[in-house]
């Protein structure tokens, strides 16, 4: 499956719940569109509960998991999740 994938989005917590994310996620959209996808895909954490919710609201959804290789990492992460949407 050929998608548009969103690399990285991010802001700084005191600039969340302004709708931020989304208008980014829309104009990621706009040049998946724009470029010829159809499909948009992301990975996000699986502890990161904000922005996962924020993906699904968007209309992604969960297509696989795979377990994060910590290698020495300090992180609460235990998988990533790879989330899509369709865009037509």
């Amino acid at each position: 499956m050929d998608s548009w994938y969103a690399n990285v989005l991010a802001c700084y917590p005191e600039n969340r719940g302004q709708g931020l994310g989304s208008k980014l996620l829309e104009v990621a959209d706009e040049i998946a569109r724009d470029a010829g996808y159809n499909t948009m895909s992301v990975i996000v954490a699986d502890e990161n509960v904000g922005a996962r919710r924020l993906y699904e609201r968007k209309g992604y959804s969960e297509l696989d998991k795979a377990p994060c290789v910590k290698d020495g990492w300090a992180t609460e992460t235990e998988s990533w999740v790879l989330l899509v949407k369709s865009l037509s």
